[in-house]
């Protein structure tokens, strides 16, 4: 049990000789790193991927919504991240920087791995917390013109792709979204991502399967991918 183990020391113990600690062989104070006041860098323009630029946006609305004393600069910068958003968006809806660099033709051919589906999902999050804030509009009219994009590729109908995100994200947005906005939408969205996540046809295959033949590779090499793998063992969908 828990008490067994070796790291659960009594706090009377006397430590070892080696991890013994002393006024000097501590870290002297303030030694870690130093920050400046004012921002010489946006965070924003610091973001490497539609997800890190989401997150920022979401933490950002959060803390101007839980803090008295408006950051105008702060605001001024969550207003310039959603610039970005819409701009960025395609006329159908499609939001995705890596396809929109990488090429268009490819997108949506690896749902499995290049996170198409995961990364709205921590916009439809960020989109949350700026209507709170904000009550505009501004980011929810793009996020649901991309949702009503998510929602002509994906479904049980015929010529929809019967898939579901590698990573699982939105579903967690789009609830909150519904919640926000009682639009039927999101619901729709996440029950069929939620109930469609690993269904087998009649060969016992998923859709990761047909994707990966779609697109030429291998169904059971599940370390291939369009970038660097990072992960030392295969990732299962089962």
């Amino acid at each position: 049990m828990l008490q067994n183990r070796k790291d659960l020391r009594d706090p009377d113990q006397k430590r070892p000789p080696h991890q013994a600690t002393s006024a000097t062989s501590r870290s002297p104070p303030h030694s870690g790193p130093q920050y400046k006041p004012v921002r010489a860098i946006s965070p924003f323009q610091q973001s490497l991927t539609p997800k890190n630029h989401y997150n920022v946006t979401e933490a950002a609305c959060y803390f101007l919504l839980k803090n008295d004393d408006d950051d105008a600069n702060l605001r001024q910068e969550v207003e310039q991240a959603v610039d970005m958003i819409r701009a960025a968006q395609h006329e159908d809806g499609y939001l995705n920087s890596y396809y929109t660099v990488r090429g268009i033709s490819k997108r949506w051919t690896n749902v499995r791995d290049m996170h198409e589906l995961y990364c709205p999902g921590h916009l439809v999050e960020a989109c949350v917390a700026y209507e709170i804030l904000t009550d505009s509009g501004r980011l929810l009219e793009p996020v649901m013109k991309a949702l009503r994009h998510v929602d002509s590729v994906f479904g049980p109908e015929e010529g929809k792709l019967h898939g579901y995100p590698g990573h699982p994200e939105i579903e967690l947005g789009l609830l909150r979204l519904y919640n926000l906005t009682k639009d039927p939408l999101p619901l729709k969205l996440a029950k069929y991502f939620i109930l469609e996540r690993c269904q087998k046809d009649e060969n016992g295959e998923i859709f990761y399967d047909h994707e990966a033949r779609a697109r030429e590779g291998d169904p059971d090499d599940h370390m291939s991918t369009e970038l660097p793998n990072p992960y030392h063992h295969p990732r299962y969908y089962e």
